[in-house]
């Protein structure tokens, strides 16, 4: 399962880069508020109030049209910080005095008659349908802004308003944005002069016509602080890099789940062939030296035991760390193992096999008292877990991100447990101090652990005792099985290095880190998605491999191993029910044509006669019949499967 908190983290981080609003200089903007004149349809009426409040001083441009008159291409105008007025007189007349300024000529000294701070530049530049408004604090702007390389806004017009003040004034403009993170919406309102006259002479040049107006920029996204961005060149080696080592993380990964599942179907195999070998090359007319013959049920039983055992070793309970034998689909097929070494039946010297009781999901400490230890060994059938012991799934499995304040909140208990403790313990009078008694959990360590498979690989080894061909090939199908074991047990317990995975992890956020920072200028909002999306790719990988490399439990991307023992369960079952039945039984039949197709005569009429006579007008007997026989058959086998 991809984890749901780090891809929540990537999100998070990638809405804030964009996403954090800003305010002008820490002055509040609460009162520099748009007014409209009352009864007008066309500026829609602000809601809240705006981030910025700037002061617009520069010239509109005309050229003069074939028809006469001025056409209007553009405007260039300085743009000052005007916020902190809001709510003050000069609020209400800046826009006049910077208009006074112009006029005289001093537009070099709006900054410093009217004290204000210079916050950009407004112009015009080229699209692809023509020109569009720009405002530009990237240069020069408030502090938070200034350098942002998205501190600007490329605007379109919604709607326009004419000047209420006047036919000499410019209109009243409502624009929305078409790029930048600089804002949202923009109002050119209370604007002085910019109207060209009312008609030019056709081939006369272009003109400027002073301006000043208020702009009010609402909803401001773009994030303040440090520019976080990196070079491209580094992040795309650093990607690379991360590639080519995730890459790595999960073809490891999948090499040892597929060695798991060689391992297993070794397993299969060599439990198969064993329990072939035992059940049909075991003699059951067995005498032993100076004894009476072993009666052929005893064989039987003996034989059957010793491939139920085969099952026994096969299952999954180790490479899921359930120690011990008391599990419904284990005990049975072993309860009849020696449980002590000796005649007596000393709990203490009991078995290494019988020791764990029901795996590490039941409490050990019930193994203090040696009645009780006594009673679980000697009892008829004690109570068995599940063969498939699967864990419970929480709200931790689905939300990680929980665990940490999970894991805080009981270490601080623990704490307020262990202070709150002292402080009893030194009110206590000295004379009625409680003694203290060191109560010691019994954990695993302190009984003997078993490796149940090695156990039960002794036990089949001991059954090896036979003629060399038999025995040489029953220990090779153990040594087998204990190779699979060996190679299962290092896939299980011998994970890839943590300081591999924690560096690995690392790399990668703080890949997805830098990442929002470098493509925002790109993809404006969509980086919040772009962002996402790589962080799926690589936590997706990252938990891909986490899941994939140990495929022994339980999940739905780990081997079925209960499939598997149920499969070898089926085969051992299968094996068992073919008597044991010498051939000559059922070979010489009236339904066995062993020569055809060129001789279809039973092999009960071939024996009833004393040589073999071959088929055909001039037939050879004995050997030499018999071998022309086997020669047709091949010649006409051969033709028939070549057509």
């Amino acid at each position: 399962m991809i984890c749901t908190s780090s891809l929540f983290s990537a999100l998070l981080l990638a809405a804030s880069t964009i996403a954090t609003p800003l305010t002008s200089g820490g002055c509040s903007t609460e009162k520099a508020l748009l007014t409209l004149p009352d009864g007008q349809d066309k500026l829609a009426k602000q809601t809240g109030a705006p981030s910025f409040a700037l002061l617009g001083a520069g010239v509109q441009n005309y050229t003069c049209g074939a028809d006469g008159k001025y056409a209007a291409a553009g405007a260039v105008a300085d743009l000052y910080d005007i916020s902190c007025l809001g709510g003050t007189s000069k609020f209400g007349t800046v826009q006049d005095e910077a208009y006074g300024l112009l006029k005289d000529g001093k537009a070099s000294c709006i900054s410093s008659k009217l004290h204000l701070d210079p916050s950009g530049k407004h112009f015009f530049t080229p699209t692809a349908s023509g020109t569009a408004p720009v405002w530009d604090m990237r240069a020069v702007g408030p502090k938070g802004v200034q350098g942002k390389t998205g501190a600007y806004v490329l605007a379109a017009k919604v709607a326009n308003l004419p000047a209420p003040s006047g036919t000499g004034d410019v209109d009243w403009l409502q624009l929305k944005n078409v790029e930048g993170l600089l804002a949202k919406d923009i109002y050119r309102t209370e604007t002085r002069g910019g109207q060209p006259p009312a008609s030019c002479a056709v081939g006369s040049g272009p003109i400027s016509v002073i301006y000043t107006s208020k702009y009010l920029i609402t909803l401001l996204t773009m994030k303040g602080g440090h520019n976080l961005a990196i070079s491209r060149d580094l992040l795309t080696v650093g990607g690379t890099v991360l590639a080519f080592v995730i890459s790595f993380r999960t073809s490891s990964a999948y090499e040892r789940f597929q060695d798991g599942s060689k391992m297993w179907a070794n397993i299969c195999t060599a439990s198969r062939n064993l329990a072939q070998q035992i059940w049909i090359h075991v003699p059951e007319d067995r005498v032993l030296p100076e004894k009476d013959p072993i009666p052929r049920l005893h064989v039987i039983i003996e034989k059957k035991t010793m491939i139920n055992l085969i099952h026994a070793f096969a299952v999954s309970h180790l490479l899921r760390d359930e120690p011990g034998v008391f599990y419904e689909d284990l005990y049975p097929s072993v309860s009849f193992l020696p449980k002590y070494p000796t005649s007596i039946h000393e709990p203490a010297d009991i078995m290494p096999l019988w020791h764990i009781r029901g795996g590490h999901h039941t409490a050990p400490a019930a193994l203090r008292r040696r009645s009780t230890l006594f009673k679980m060994v000697e009892g008829k059938r004690p109570a068995l877990k599940p063969a498939s012991y699967r864990p419970e799934e929480s709200i931790y499995d689905y939300l990680p991100v929980l665990r940490l304040p999970r894991w805080t909140w009981k270490r601080a208990m623990e704490k307020v447990r262990l202070l709150a403790k002292e402080d009893d313990d030194e009110e206590a009078p000295e004379e009625e101090a409680p003694k203290k008694i060191k109560r010691k959990r019994i954990a695993y360590s302190t009984v003997v652990e078993s490796t149940v498979p090695v156990e039960l690989y002794l036990v089949l080894s001991n059954y090896t005792a036979f003629n060399n061909a038999i025995s040489g090939a029953m220990v090779n199908s153990l040594m087998q099985l204990h190779e699979a074991l060996g190679q299962l047990d290092r896939i299980c317990n011998n994970p890839l290095p943590f300081a591999y995975q924690a560096h690995l992890r690392m790399t990668a956020w703080l890949y997805i880190i830098f990442l929002p920072f470098q493509i925002v200028d790109v993809f404006k909002y969509w980086t919040i998605l772009a962002t996402f999306f790589v962080a799926t790719l690589l936590c997706g990988f990252l938990e891909l491999g986490q899941e994939i490399e140990n495929p022994f439990n339980y999940g739905l991307n780990d081997l079925d191993l209960d499939k598997f023992c149920d499969e070898i369960l089926k085969e051992l079952r299968q094996i068992t029910a073919v008597p044991c039945i010498e051939p000559s039984e059922f070979v010489f039949g009236s339904n066995s044509q062993p020569l055809a197709p060129h001789d279809r005569r039973s092999a009960q009429e071939l024996v009833t006669k004393s040589e073999y006579i071959g088929p055909g007008r001039s037939p050879l007997t004995d050997m030499d019949g018999l071998r022309r026989t086997l020669v047709r058959n091949w010649a006409e086998v051969d033709r028939v499967t070549r057509k």
